[in-house]
């Protein structure tokens, strides 16, 4: 997984500009609040009706 991290934090800073510590500091926090079961900012999925 951590190689993963790596090739997309690099990626990231291909994409958007910004440091490789700063890409690999996001990805770790969606790391972190995914495991706690919480949705990244800005991504709210599909909310169902599970009452009926």
């Amino acid at each position: 997984m951590a190689k993963q991290l790596v090739k997309r934090a690099d990626q990231w800073v291909e994409e958007r500009g910004i440091s490789r510590v700063e890409a690999m500091r996001q990805l770790l926090e969606l790391v972190v609040s995914g495991r706690k079961g919480e949705p990244p900012a800005g991504f709210e999925g599909v909310s169902k009706d599970n009452s009926k």
